[in-house]
């Protein structure tokens, strides 16, 4: 297992969930990636997901951080699809789908959480967005991750994100 470290959000506490639990980090076999967008586009269907958990935006957010995800397969362009999502109900995609998602952007439907890789059409509702790039075909391997891989999503803030912006998600202690 390697440990991810993808992103941000914002928390409270989740009737929507199980009792959440911080965690600084997104497991592949352990990887952490963040999510750093709070706001506008990037978390664009925060507060109707919330809404449709019937919880607050804070309470749906601490119930994902601290879901256990799990990567069960790769999908259209090697994008991460993870089981696990904490949440009550499953949640239902969008009545209208986007056609233009930005590359890195964290969405939910059903009990399942996805990180878009490159720009691209979804359904999928949209809570926040990771500065890493999950997918690049000069690194070896070109995925930051696999099926069977453990994540947990952090929070950060827009400074760190800005940091982040553009690196490859490597295995937490990886030295390359």
């Amino acid at each position: 297992m390697r440990t991810l470290r993808p992103g941000s959000l914002a928390g409270s506490r989740s009737p929507c969930g199980s009792t959440p639990t911080r965690h600084p980090t997104w497991r592949r076999s352990h990887r952490s990636a963040g999510s750093a967008a709070s706001a506008g586009s990037a978390a664009s269907d925060r507060w109707e997901v919330a809404q449709e958990c019937g919880v607050s935006t804070d309470a749906f957010l601490d119930t994902f951080f601290s879901s256990p995800f799990t990567i069960s397969l790769l999908a259209a362009a090697m994008a991460p699809m993870m089981d696990g999502h904490r949440t009550a109900t499953g949640i239902r995609r969008r009545a209208q789908p986007r056609t233009d998602v930005a590359p890195g952007s964290i969405m939910v439907a059903g009990t399942n959480a996805i990180i878009q890789p490159f720009p691209g059409p979804t359904g999928w509702r949209v809570i926040g967005r990771t500065p890493h790039t999950i997918v690049d075909i000069r690194q070896s391997p070109p995925t930051s991750f696999g099926p069977g891989d453990a994540v947990t999503f952090v929070r950060i803030g827009s400074h760190q994100a800005a940091l982040l912006e553009g690196t490859f998600l490597r295995e937490v202690g990886a030295t390359r």
